[in-house]
């Protein structure tokens, strides 16, 4: 069962980063027996996110990210990266999804998107 309030149901982050104004959003998909999952977007405003993007994101205390649909997971502390899986595959898009998939000590809790972060490289 997710437990959350209104204001975090489905949280979502507007910024700037090295000049690419983005809009990340992570929907909660389901969350139960310790292990969760998650659909996150990543949409650009004004220019196409490149073929090597890196997300980076602050998870609640006791989560972890193993597994995600369109990248390779980089963990220091609380502090999760997701690269891009292959360069190749991906052709510059002003969107892109995937499911990240993971585990969790005590109540589910929606990562901190006020520290996230899209670049471009």
């Amino acid at each position: 069962m997710l437990q959350s309030s209104n204001s975090d149901a489905r949280p979502m982050s507007v910024y700037t980063t090295r000049g690419v104004r983005s809009r990340i959003e992570i929907i909660p998909l389901s969350a139960s027996k310790g292990h969760f999952v998650a659909l996150v977007k990543i949409q650009t405003l004004l220019s196409p996110i490149s073929k090597r993007w890196v997300l980076q994101m602050q998870l609640p205390q006791g989560q972890s990210i193993d597994y995600t649909s369109n990248g390779h997971i980089v963990t220091h502390g609380s502090m999760v990266t997701i690269n891009s899986n292959n360069p190749n595959d991906l052709s510059p898009k002003m969107a892109l999804s995937m499911e990240i998939r993971g585990r969790y000590t005590g109540s589910y809790r929606l990562p901190n998107l006020s520290a996230a972060m899209v670049n471009n490289h």
